[in-house]
């Protein structure tokens, strides 16, 4: 939890930037200062972040906007809380328009939740040399770039474990094990839980199944086969993958930290953002 979060910066999308405005407003009525506001397009701002003496960020936008937060941020430990303009707002979840000023009054009386949440690092390897990739929050993803199937290796820790002939492979977080991976059929993992999905796409046998393992494996996606170019997408971010190189994943040793309101649980967003919060309808049912 922080210890007095006072001092506060803004990161918006730049389509709500006019809107960071009357946050700062509502925030200084709650007893904030914002100290830095940014949009999120301009990467220079990012330096001056650390410096300007914030305690947390709100974030502007939508679940989009908080995973280019996260890698904005960069190696600065700040915690986020995401203020939903988006649809869905499965990661902005602290507040719609209703609950603004609920939650910037928790976060100045330190009342709020702090949840850590697993990043991604990863990079290419080639003939010894390392390429660094950003930072995940939800997943990377080694896919084709042609319509044509791929076989892909998967090893942990350097152990052979399946050959997927398929369209990709994902490696996700338990926060992105709701995101693509679960379109892909991967599980849903609970954000604490100490693990991560790899998560094949269109699978082309049955017997090709996601897999979970311990968060601390070392995944490496290798290409077996391709007749194309292929992409590594990192959180939605493409990097072309040369021939003959590999993708490598782990943990970040640093979590994110995201605030929120002190009624969030992970069963609570289920329900709502998922849909799991309605009875079934069944057949010869009569509404009264």
């Amino acid at each position: 939890m922080l210890s007095s979060p006072q001092r506060i910066a803004i990161l918006t999308h730049p389509l709500h930037e006019p809107a960071a405005a009357w946050i700062a407003d509502m925030a200084a009525e709650a007893g904030l200062s914002v100290v830095f506001t940014s949009t999120l397009d301009a990467p220079s701002a990012a330096a001056a972040l650390p410096a300007s003496g914030a305690v947390a960020a709100l974030v502007l936008g939508g679940d989009g906007t908080m995973l280019r937060a996260a890698q904005w941020l960069g190696g600065c430990d700040l915690p986020l809380m995401g203020f939903n303009f988006g649809t869905l707002g499965y990661l902005t979840c602290a507040a719609d328009a209703a609950g603004f000023q609920a939650a910037l009054a928790e976060l100045a009386s330190n009342t709020h939740r702090e949840e850590k949440r697993v990043m991604l690092s990863s990079h290419l390897s080639l003939s010894s040399r390392l390429s660094p990739l950003p930072d995940a929050l939800n997943d990377v993803v080694l896919t084709r770039h042609t319509g044509r199937l791929v076989w892909l290796d998967c090893l942990l820790d350097g152990e052979h474990v399946a050959t997927y002939a398929c369209d990709g492979l994902i490696v996700a977080t338990p926060t992105g094990s709701t995101a693509y991976a679960l379109s892909a059929g991967g599980p849903i993992v609970l954000p604490q839980t100490p693990a991560l999905v790899v998560c094949p796409i269109g699978p082309h046998t049955l017997s090709s199944r996601p897999l979970v393992v311990q968060d601390t494996a070392r995944v490496t996606l290798r290409v077996a086969r391709a007749h194309g170019p292929l992409v590594v997408s990192v959180d939605g971010n493409d990097t072309p993958v040369p021939e003959g190189a590999e993708v490598v994943v782990a943990k970040r040793e640093r979590p994110l930290r995201i605030l929120f309101r002190s009624t969030h649980t992970p069963a609570k967003t289920f329900r709502e953002k998922l849909g799991w919060s309605h009875a079934p309808v069944t057949q010869g049912a009569h509404t009264p």
